[in-house]
């Protein structure tokens, strides 16, 4: 799985290894002159035991370009491969540069022109898009425009926030509140607020009151109809937690479950369905609904792919971003009260998180807390550890997007530097205090150093 965090721009010299950090590096293909203010991270997980460890991160601007991105991922699968790991799916979520390096992979290989997979020297590696976010997407796109389905129903938001004034009016039978009726800023990205409308709660809620009122209500019935369809792919694609309370859709795939023939009932149902925007008229098919559509058949290829190896049982949670998101809080956590750490405080945090295995589950999270382990020792890792002089090296700088092979000459595009103001406004303090106190030679011991390598962080 591979996904972006944001990080703050800022270009630091690494005297280890004579090198300015915060361009943006691509790995094997090189380095360019914009500086970095995200950081592209692939992880593993696994799908039978509970471990998840990150194998790659890559500081970028802005996000990846998808010509990048169609060579880094076979990159890294080779790599994972390489170790003796098998590689049975790659998941992401459905950002236009996402969709573009898939495209671009797909192209490769005959069997991408049916399904959504690519091919990696012999391998097919089947790419899901994360269910919970294709989901929020769904729903996302019920604010803005109407959902018709094979049969011709319309479901229509409308009709959830007439439900939710005559609930809250009555009795208040269901757990909505005007934060999952109008979600805006931060509480539009929750995946739990998406999940809790179109369900099977909301849903019993609108038909009970339209039978109560002999049929006021009549025009809820095909929204809530939906809502229950909605709801039960989304069990049938998630799975259970381990918190999670019993349901009946909501369990693991195996032999005599019904997930397969649901599945392959569903695609067909879903390549009708239309979306209505509300202004307009117009017809359209969003990518989250395309993409639902490609995750069924993709998720019908990896059960018989593990069933073929062994497996009794798929554990769909193992198929989705939860452990990323939940890697990104956790190197959060470890800056302090900056929540966008820059790029050396993201990658200290990256190893701390992974050395030290324990940190507090991340509050107000926006993913499902995983049950994934970091197989990594810190004994180990300090026995092994080694320090050798870097030479220093030049090496050109790549045009962005292009490949390294096809381009023994690469153009340079100019970055405005800007100033790096902790730094600066930490000097102009000490200088400050030293003036203010007659140089007093604690201070200045304290505050000053003629060691270059000195680092002040080491003595926080």
């Amino acid at each position: 799985m591979f996904d972006e965090m944001y990080a703050n721009e800022g270009l630091y010299y690494n005297i280890d290894l004579d090198k300015i950090e915060g361009f943006e590096d691509l790995g094997p293909l090189g380095r360019t002159q914009r500086n970095a203010n995200h950081v592209l991270v692939f992880m593993i997980q696994g799908m039978y035991e509970d471990f998840k460890f990150p194998v790659g991160y890559f500081p970028i601007n802005g996000t990846c370009p998808k010509e990048t991105l169609a060579q880094l991922i076979p990159h890294v699968i080779r790599q994972v491969s390489g170790v003796g790991a098998e590689v049975v799916a790659s998941v992401s979520d459905q950002g236009p540069t996402n969709r573009g390096a898939i495209t671009i992979l797909r192209s490769r290989c005959p069997e991408g022109q049916y399904e959504n997979v690519y091919r990696v020297d012999d391998q097919i590696i089947p790419h899901l898009w994360d269910i919970p976010h294709v989901f929020k997407s769904m729903r996302n796109n019920l604010l803005t425009s109407d959902l018709r389905d094979e049969d011709g129903n319309i479901a229509q938001w409308k009709h959830v926030i007439e439900f939710y004034k005559v609930d809250e009016g009555i009795c208040k039978t269901s757990k909505l509140t005007y934060t999952h009726l109008c979600p805006l800023g931060k509480n539009k990205m929750r995946v739990d607020l998406a999940a809790q409308v179109p369900n099977e709660s909301v849903a019993s809620g609108m038909e009970t009151f339209n039978v109560l009122s002999s049929g006021k209500y009549a025009a809820w019935i095909p929204t809530a109809s939906t809502f229950r369809v909605l709801d039960r792919l989304f069990d049938s694609t998630n799975g259970p937690g381990r918190k999670d309370k019993p349901k009946k859709d909501r369990t693991h795939v195996t032999d005599g479950s019904y997930h397969e023939a649901h599945w392959r009932e569903m695609i067909a149902r879903m390549e009708k369905w239309v979306f209505i925007r509300k202004g307009t008229g117009e017809r359209h098919v969003p990518p989250c609904l395309s993409g639902f559509i490609d995750n069924l058949r993709t998720l019908g290829r990896i059960w018989q792919t593990v069933k073929r190896k062994g497996f009794t049982e798929l554990n769909l949670r193992k198929l989705n971003q939860d452990p990323l998101k939940n890697y990104f809080g956790a190197i959060r956590q470890t800056c302090g009260d900056g929540s966008d750490p820059t790029i050396p405080q993201l990658v200290s945090g990256m190893k701390n998180v992974l050395v030290q295995q324990v940190s507090a589950p991340g509050r107000n999270s926006n993913c499902v807390q995983d049950d994934g382990k970091f197989f990594s020792d810190l004994a180990e890792l300090i026995e092994t550890a080694s320090y050798e002089p870097v030479a220093h090296t030049e090496e050109p700088a790549l045009l962005r997007g292009a490949d390294p092979r096809e381009n023994s000459v690469r153009a340079i595009k100019s970055t405005k530097l800007t100033r790096q103001g902790p730094s600066l406004t930490c000097a102009k303090i000490c200088s400050k205090v030293l003036a203010l106190t007659n140089k007093c030679a604690v201070c200045k011991t304290t505050l000053t150093t003629d060691d270059l390598r000195f680092n002040i962080a080491d003595d926080v």
